[in-house]
């Protein structure tokens, strides 16, 4: 027979196992069209110079649809673009990216200087989920700091503070919400005047938004497991 912790116990698991399983990554890679990532990846690439399409509804890592569209701009033309070969970055990679395929760690956007920006919007969100946004930004020829801010119904920030041969950096902004628009978005921008930044990938990560009631429930597993260890 099954005691009354037992039961709260097993609720309590099925509750975090329905909650793993809505947790989805979606990965982008920003580079030349020579050098894509093949596998469940979304490709952002152009010829040297250009800006990247819009992609109405991206894949995860599955391979499924995701609902997410992508759209880009900046503050004014021919300050960004995809780098071409001579910005390609070959090397060690930061813990966090290590392992991903080098076609998307080592091509990437371009900004000239800090009098220019770049947006990315990410729509058709859901406001039951939390976003997670991990960048990497390297270049092989020069480089600066560069700061990546992102911005829904909250906001967070991080900086990498040299993309040149970065082999060491990435910034990871987490537990962001949609705004009302179900949007997010992430601005890019250099720190410095007369050198470059980088955007090489972006990796987006769901996270579910507890209830109050799936709260409650967990709250219940845990005095269930001080009982357990009282007798």
């Amino acid at each position: 027979m099954k005691t009354r912790n037992s039961i709260l116990l097993s609720t309590a698991a099925l509750f975090l196992a329905g909650s793993s399983a809505m947790a989805a990554t979606v990965l982008i890679d920003f580079g030349a069209p020579t050098q894509t990532t093949t596998g469940n990846w979304n490709n952002a690439s152009g010829a040297p110079g250009d800006n990247p399409a819009a992609i109405s509804n991206m894949i995860d890592s599955t391979g499924a649809s995701s609902g997410i569209g992508f759209a880009y701009s900046e503050t004014s033309s021919g300050g960004s673009g995809f780098a071409g070969t001579g910005a390609n970055y070959a090397g060690s990679y930061p813990t966090s990216v290590n392992g991903l395929p080098t076609s998307a760690l080592q091509d990437g956007l371009f900004m000239n200087d800090s009098a220019h920006s770049v947006t990315l919007t990410f729509s058709g969100l859901d406001s039951d989920l939390t976003y997670s946004f991990l960048a990497y930004g390297a270049r092989g020829n020069n480089g600066s700091s560069a700061t990546y801010t992102v911005t829904g119904g909250n906001s967070g920030a991080g900086t990498i503070s040299n993309v040149f041969n970065n082999s060491t950096e990435t910034v990871n902004i987490t537990g962001i919400t949609p705004n009302g628009s179900d949007e997010i978005t992430f601005l890019w921008t250099t720190n410095s005047t007369g050198s470059g930044s980088a955007l090489n990938l972006i990796q987006i990560t769901t996270t579910a938004i507890p209830e109050p009631s799936s709260l409650a429930l967990t709250g219940l597993a845990g005095l269930a497991l001080m009982l357990r260890r009282r007798r």
